[in-house]
């Protein structure tokens, strides 16, 4: 499995792309994401300026979606920004809807080519979800996608020992649960393919 987890600074990363954990907004405002947009440069602002936003939402990019700009100063050709769900105690779907921002993620990824990508966990830090969730879904559905996408590799970035020791934790006993489960599939939507892959990651939630 062309999975792994370290514990570093994404912005070093060299490869096809990285994964910002974006606001809503697209601005460089605090944590991880203002990291980036440093290290990336006014370019990446200016772009995410750009952008357009919903008329009925007033944002550029929904919570549990994501949008790509040029990767400018960083060592990446381009910044796939996802904007991870908050968490709400449970009950309002967040599970799923962070494991399909993790899909979408992977299917836009195999859509442009890409052969490296590094993924932070997502929603984890002020958006307050769980990490033993969080870090359950990350790995099985990255995992599971990357078994329909054999040409990609992607490297997960922890924020802290805590995270390392979680999402490092559930990769090592991941390929004993794929072999067990070998139905588990992620289910994969929207519009970077023609055909609808199942995939369903049961367990993670």
């Amino acid at each position: 499995m062309k999975l792994k987890v370290i514990k570093g600074d994404i912005t070093t990363f060299k490869g096809d792309a990285l994964v910002n954990a974006a606001n809503t907004m697209l601005t460089g405002s605090g944590g991880l994401t203002a990291a980036i947009f440093r290290a990336a440069g006014p370019g990446l602002a200016a772009e995410c300026e750009r952008i357009e936003k919903d008329p009925v939402t007033g944002v550029r990019c929904a919570e549990g979606h994501s949008r790509e700009t040029d990767g400018y100063a960083l060592s990446v050709k381009r910044i796939i920004h996802a904007v991870g769900p908050k968490w709400k105690g449970g009950g309002d779907g967040e599970a799923a809807k962070l494991r399909d921002l993790y899909a979408e993620i992977m299917q836009r990824a195999n859509h442009e080519g890409y052969k490296s990508i590094a993924i932070p966990g997502l929603s984890t830090g002020h958006h307050g979800f769980p990490i033993n969730l969080a870090s359950r879904i990350a790995i099985y559905t990255i995992g599971q996608a990357l078994r329909h996408y054999p040409g990609l590799s992607v490297t997960i970035y922890a924020y802290s020992d805590v995270d390392f020791e979680w999402y490092s934790g559930i990769l090592e006993s991941a390929n004993s649960v794929f072999a067990d489960f070998p139905e588990w599939v992620v289910h994969i939507t929207g519009p970077f393919s023609g055909k609808t892959e199942s995939l369903s990651c049961r367990d993670c939630l």
